[in-house]
Protein backbone atom coordinates (compact mmCIF):
# COMPACT_ATOMS: atom_id res chain seq x y z
CA UNK A 1 0.00 0.00 0.00
CA UNK A 2 1.19 3.59 -0.69
CA UNK A 3 0.77 6.68 1.10
CA UNK A 4 1.67 10.13 0.51
CA UNK A 5 4.31 11.59 2.20
CA UNK A 6 3.28 15.66 2.98
CA UNK A 7 6.17 18.00 1.93
CA UNK A 8 7.75 21.09 3.08
CA UNK A 9 6.41 20.10 6.65
CA UNK A 10 7.85 23.51 8.47
CA UNK A 11 6.93 22.24 12.28
CA UNK A 12 9.42 21.61 14.89
CA UNK A 13 8.83 18.69 17.92
CA UNK A 14 7.33 20.16 20.69
CA UNK A 15 9.91 19.11 23.25
CA UNK A 16 8.89 20.71 26.74
CA UNK A 17 5.07 20.90 26.96
CA UNK A 18 3.53 23.22 24.37
CA UNK A 19 7.30 24.86 23.50
CA UNK A 20 10.06 23.51 21.01
CA UNK A 21 13.60 23.81 22.59
CA UNK A 22 14.34 26.75 21.58
CA UNK A 23 10.75 28.27 22.86
CA UNK A 24 11.59 26.73 26.16
CA UNK A 25 15.69 27.82 25.82
CA UNK A 26 14.23 31.89 25.51
CA UNK A 27 11.48 31.29 28.35
CA UNK A 28 13.93 30.16 30.40
CA UNK A 29 17.12 32.83 29.97
CA UNK A 30 14.19 35.60 30.66
CA UNK A 31 12.95 33.38 34.16
CA UNK A 32 16.86 33.37 35.06
CA UNK A 33 17.54 37.20 34.65
CA UNK A 34 14.57 37.78 36.30
CA UNK A 35 15.53 35.65 38.93
CA UNK A 36 18.97 37.21 39.86
CA UNK A 37 17.44 40.06 39.28
CA UNK A 38 14.90 39.47 42.48
CA UNK A 39 17.95 39.82 44.48
CA UNK A 40 19.51 43.09 42.95
CA UNK A 41 16.74 45.13 42.05
CA UNK A 42 13.76 46.89 44.36
CA UNK A 43 10.70 45.61 43.81
CA UNK A 44 9.10 48.36 41.50
CA UNK A 45 11.86 48.58 39.49
CA UNK A 46 12.04 44.57 39.30
CA UNK A 47 8.34 44.77 38.22
CA UNK A 48 8.68 46.80 34.81
CA UNK A 49 11.77 45.10 34.31
CA UNK A 50 9.92 41.73 34.48
CA UNK A 51 7.38 42.80 32.35
CA UNK A 52 10.29 44.12 29.38
CA UNK A 53 11.84 40.67 29.74
CA UNK A 54 9.18 38.34 29.70
CA UNK A 55 7.08 40.36 27.46
CA UNK A 56 10.10 40.65 25.11
CA UNK A 57 10.49 36.55 25.50
CA UNK A 58 6.83 36.09 24.52
CA UNK A 59 7.65 38.49 21.39
CA UNK A 60 10.49 36.70 20.01
CA UNK A 61 8.48 33.34 20.50
CA UNK A 62 5.20 33.96 19.06
CA UNK A 63 5.35 36.67 16.61
CA UNK A 64 5.80 35.97 13.07
CA UNK A 65 6.29 37.97 9.98
CA UNK A 66 5.28 37.10 6.69
CA UNK A 67 5.76 33.44 8.53
CA UNK A 68 8.75 34.26 10.13
CA UNK A 69 9.69 34.17 13.65
CA UNK A 70 11.72 37.16 14.79
CA UNK A 71 14.47 35.27 15.51
CA UNK A 72 15.22 34.26 12.03
CA UNK A 73 14.41 37.85 10.95
CA UNK A 74 16.94 39.30 13.62
CA UNK A 75 19.77 36.85 12.34
CA UNK A 76 19.07 37.96 8.66
CA UNK A 77 19.67 41.55 9.58
CA UNK A 78 22.78 41.04 11.15
CA UNK A 79 24.18 38.85 8.66
CA UNK A 80 23.17 41.00 5.92
CA UNK A 81 24.49 43.92 7.99
CA UNK A 82 27.71 42.66 8.17
CA UNK A 83 28.62 40.97 5.19
CA UNK A 84 30.08 43.36 2.28
CA UNK A 85 27.96 45.14 0.59
CA UNK A 86 29.81 45.96 -2.93
CA UNK A 87 28.26 45.15 -6.00
CA UNK A 88 30.57 45.41 -9.19
CA UNK A 89 28.82 45.04 -12.78
CA UNK A 90 31.35 44.91 -15.43
CA UNK A 91 30.16 45.40 -18.61
CA UNK A 92 32.08 42.81 -21.31
CA UNK A 93 32.63 44.44 -24.53
CA UNK A 94 32.04 42.05 -26.94
CA UNK A 95 33.08 43.23 -30.47
CA UNK A 96 29.94 43.72 -33.50
CA UNK A 97 30.42 41.12 -36.09
CA UNK A 98 30.86 42.41 -39.46
CA UNK A 99 28.75 40.51 -42.56
CA UNK A 100 29.40 41.88 -46.00
CA UNK A 101 30.95 45.56 -46.97
CA UNK A 102 28.91 47.51 -49.42
CA UNK A 103 30.09 48.74 -52.52
CA UNK A 104 28.81 51.83 -54.12
CA UNK A 105 29.56 53.26 -57.39
CA UNK A 106 29.55 56.78 -58.40
CA UNK A 107 27.91 56.88 -61.73
CA UNK A 108 29.52 60.69 -63.25
CA UNK A 109 33.24 59.65 -61.92
CA UNK A 110 32.76 56.07 -62.62
CA UNK A 111 34.98 55.77 -59.85
CA UNK A 112 33.96 52.17 -57.47
CA UNK A 113 34.61 53.35 -53.85
CA UNK A 114 33.85 51.04 -50.61
CA UNK A 115 31.53 52.68 -48.36
CA UNK A 116 32.47 52.67 -44.74
CA UNK A 117 28.95 50.96 -43.60
CA UNK A 118 28.33 47.50 -43.26
CA UNK A 119 25.77 45.29 -41.96
CA UNK A 120 26.34 44.85 -38.35
CA UNK A 121 25.12 41.69 -36.51
CA UNK A 122 23.96 43.03 -32.81
CA UNK A 123 22.99 39.50 -31.84
CA UNK A 124 19.31 39.54 -31.99
CA UNK A 125 16.84 40.56 -29.70
CA UNK A 126 18.26 39.93 -26.63
CA UNK A 127 20.85 42.02 -27.12
CA UNK A 128 18.48 45.46 -28.47
CA UNK A 129 16.47 44.49 -25.36
CA UNK A 130 20.36 44.79 -22.92
CA UNK A 131 20.81 47.76 -24.98
CA UNK A 132 18.34 49.29 -24.38
CA UNK A 133 18.03 49.20 -20.80
CA UNK A 134 21.34 50.27 -20.43
CA UNK A 135 21.13 53.33 -22.61
CA UNK A 136 17.49 53.74 -21.06
CA UNK A 137 15.69 54.42 -24.45
CA UNK A 138 12.55 52.72 -25.64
Amino acid sequence: MQFTVPKFIDREAKIVGPFTFKQFLIIGIAGGIVFLLYFVLPQAQLIIVTVFLIGGALVLIFVKIQGRSILVLLKDFFMFSSSPKLYIWERKDIPPKFLKLKKEKKSKLGEEKEKASAIVVTGGKLREVSTQLETKTK
